[in-house]
């Protein structure tokens, strides 16, 4: 098998299973959402889009297995050249052994696609679940973001800034001029995000006076 043909082998099956792969994550969180809410943990979560999440996943996840059915298929034909190459008709020699050797070749090669698409299809799932889980949160931040901007704007937390964790978190640092402006800057924050978030990014913030 030439290089020219491994390559086309790689190429065309890592489109063709990534099409397939996004065609069935598009289906699956059209059709049955219920799924990628149960299996990821910001399922439940506003903001969650399980279509988009199964288009993404699918999309790696078929190109990888794509990719890696390709070059198994292609070290197959490879290998499968090669021994018949050295084992031409005119070779004399017993047939049984061939057939044997030839059966051990293809069940070792079967092990092995199964036992790499397996690898594969559990690395890319949890990678295309990570990578979504980090755009969820990123649209979550900029969301919480834009809801304390008319906040912060006043002049009264002019030295008060916002500071953003990779989790969503957003925490506020700085200082106000005394503790009326401190009670009502949380009271702010309470009615936009309720009690628990105010708290929780008002903790940094210090009195001046």
């Amino acid at each position: 098998m030439s290089a020219r043909a491994i390559l086309l082998t790689m190429l065309f099956g890592g489109i063709a299973f990534a099409g397939v792969g996004g065609l069935f994550g598009a289906a699956l969180g059209t059709f049955v959402p219920g799924y990628y809410r149960t299996v990821f943990a910001t399922g439940r979560l506003p903001g969650f889009n399980p279509i988009q999440l199964g288009i993404g996943l699918g999309v790696t996840q078929g190109l990888a297995m794509g990719l890696a059915l390709s070059i198994c298929a292609a070290a197959i034909q490879t290998g499968r050249d090669i021994y018949l190459g050295t084992h031409t008709p005119g070779t004399p020699g017993p047939a049984s052994p061939r057939r044997n050797r030839s059966w051990m070749i293809h069940t070792v090669w079967g092990l092995t696609v199964l036992i790499l698409a397996a690898i594969v299809g559990t690395v890319t799932f949890v990678a295309g679940g990570i990578v979504g889980q980090q755009q969820l949160y990123q649209a979550w931040t900029e969301r919480k973001l834009e809801t304390l901007a008319p906040i912060l704007s006043a002049d009264d937390y002019r030295r008060v800034a916002p500071e953003s964790s990779s989790a969503a978190n957003i925490y506020l640092t700085g200082t106000v001029e005394n503790h009326t402006v401190y009670r009502s800057l949380r009271q702010e924050l309470t009615l936009a995000f309720g009690v628990a978030a105010a708290d929780e990014m008002i903790g940094n913030i210090k009195v001046a006076q």
